[in-house]
């Protein structure tokens, strides 16, 4: 589908409340337009969604992130020109950020034009600030505050992936240097002092938030505050230290989603009212903001990732307990359509996009139960070029062998691969999420997949708490 029809969709269905001002959705279709269109180069694209990204977080007066987006975008750049020679797998990271911030906009955004505060507050577990703790001079309301939480969690989830591509580009520098009769030392990083004093701070907090800040309060109306357990849960501390420890990108990601916060408006920075907070208002800030809102988009950053991993207990995350987490989860998952694959094929690096339409949705809630149905209809392409289709098909292969030498059987057609890759999505949804595939649809939320190339379709209902 050409980049102008794409755009026009999608601002057709995103609920014209869902951005403060025109200018700002303005400049989202002009960053659909090129992300979409086949012209564009890949540069293009990236600095038109940087550019976006800008913009959005100036509206919130946050320039920190801002700068750390451009940032990742320059390093996604250099990592696109080395993994892949290094026999790692890499698919685009930058762009996609903004295509699961825009496609979890538009399941949110159909949730807002027909649901009503009431339903939102139960089902997602949002609701008006606290005038008498807010240190703003206009508290966001039930929407606006949905929406500064996902461009919090959604636009920051995978800002630390290229800290993971360290080992490959040193091995990469390796090669070089040897050249030279060189050796480099281990490339690696560690924690700033300033960041390992804080690090058992927002351990506790986010380890307090997972305890069961998130419960139901009892009052259906007026302000939505976070009651934040007294003591962190055990459990879950010690799985985020650990994650800390080994630098998982969703808790490293969590780490830049409170330092940009901390580094901004409690270092002096004007905030969304033009001003720098004072001395009362920034303790206003941490007790009603940055405990609050900040922390919980931090947790979300960092279940996104340690979910579904062995070395974390095998974390599933449940709609009931962390509706927008479960929601940045799934739209992170799902998010292949548009989505380029860079793989190495004789001497090139082959850019592969095998999702070129956006899907269709649809969601609906059965407010007299609370019950959440989101249907999700994926459409996979097959590539023009048989090379780049081998590629495709030769990657999976190599990266399913790196996984699991002895158990698996090399793909040989397009249709088994799409076969494969719709059940290691379903596969991935279900490890990271309390979701099952024998429900009877009496769940608080029903997930139905639909994966199609030509012909040939794969489906899943899925069912979750």
């Amino acid at each position: 589908m050409p980049g102008t029809s794409v755009a026009s969709r999608v601002i057709r269905n995103l609920d014209s409340r869902w951005f403060r001002d025109r200018p700002l959705q303005e400049s989202l279709s002009k960053t659909i337009r090129a992300v979409y269109r086949s012209k564009t180069t890949r540069e293009q694209k990236r600095e038109e969604v940087a550019r976006f990204l800008k913009e959005s977080w100036q509206n919130y007066a946050n320039a920190q992130l801002a700068e750390v987006a451009a940032q990742f975008s320059r390093l996604e750049g250099v990592l696109l020109g080395v993994v892949p020679f290094e026999g790692d797998r890499y698919r685009d990271h930058f762009i996609h950020t903004f295509n699961t911030f825009l496609f979890g906009a538009l399941l949110l955004s159909s949730l807002t034009s027909s649901a009503n505060p009431r339903t939102l507050r139960q089902l997602l577990k949002v609701g008006p600030e606290d005038k008498g703790r807010c240190p703003f001079r206009r508290p966001y309301n039930t929407k606006e505050r949905l929406r500064f939480l996902w461009n919090l969690m959604a636009t920051l989830h995978d800002i630390a992936i290229p800290v993971n591509y360290l080992s490959t580009m040193g091995r990469a520098y390796e090669k070089y240097l040897t050249s030279f009769g060189l050796a480099s030392r281990t490339l690696g990083v560690d924690y700033s002092a300033g960041t390992t004093a804080k690090l058992d701070y927002y351990a506790r907090l986010l380890a307090r938030f997972y305890g069961g800040a998130l419960n139901a309060p009892a009052s259906r109306t007026g302000p939505l505050v976070y009651p934040l357990p007294a003591a962190p849960n055990p459990v879950f501390l010690n799985q985020l230290s650990h994650a800390f420890e080994v630098q998982d990108h969703g808790a490293l990601g969590a780490i830049c989603v409170f330092r940009s916060v901390e580094s901004s408006f409690l270092m002096g920075q004007p905030t969304r009212d033009g001003e720098a907070l004072t001395a009362q208002q920034a303790a206003n800030y941490v007790d009603a903001v940055l405990e609050q809102d900040v922390a919980r988009s931090a947790l979300a950053v960092a279940l996104h990732s340690m979910s579904g991993k062995e070395e974390y207990g095998g974390l599933k995350v449940s709609f009931t307990a962390y509706p927008l987490t479960f929601l940045l989860i799934l739209s992170d998952v799902l998010q292949d359509f548009f989505r380029s694959e860079f793989v190495h094929d004789q001497g090139r690096v082959a850019e592969v996009v095998p999702m070129k339409a956006w899907p269709k949705t649809d969601v609906t809630t059965e407010t007299g139960t609370l019950r959440l149905c989101i249907t999700v209809e994926l459409e996979y392409e097959e590539p023009a070029r048989e090379e780049d289709k081998k590629a495709l098909i030769d990657e999976y292969n190599a990266y399913q062998r790196r996984r699991s030498p002895a158990a698996v059987r090399d793909l040989v057609s397009f249709k088994e691969l799409v076969t494969a890759r719709a059940k290691d999505t379903v596969r991935q949804l279900t490890g990271k999420l309390d979701l099952t595939e024998d429900g009877h649809g009496t769940t608080p939320v029903e997930v139905k997949l639909t994966f199609r190339c030509g012909g040939h379709h794969e489906g899943s209902h899925l069912h979750g708490r």
